[in-house]
């Protein structure tokens, strides 16, 4: 017989917190950045480098709701 679980306890895991709330993730599980071409991270860094120099203004950009485009079917492609 399995042993329950024990209660999660945010307190447990405050250096994990800490890292989840102070990062983001670039890519999707089965392209993660890590394993790109140093090509392709540099080129997130300017784009990077590109919103932070002109963060001002964008954050001065009325929002507009992002539209869904829905990705093409495998069999499209």
């Amino acid at each position: 017989m399995d042993e329950p679980l024990m209660p999660y306890r945010a307190e447990d895991y405050a250096v994990t917190h800490h890292v989840l709330d102070s990062s983001i993730v670039i890519g999707r599980a089965p392209y993660p950045l890590q394993v790109q071409a140093s090509k392709v991270a540099h080129y997130y860094n300017n784009a990077f480098e590109k919103v932070a120099d002109n963060i001002d203004a964008i954050l001065a950009m009325p929002f507009t709701s992002p539209r869904f485009i829905p990705s093409p079917a495998l069999s499209d492609l």
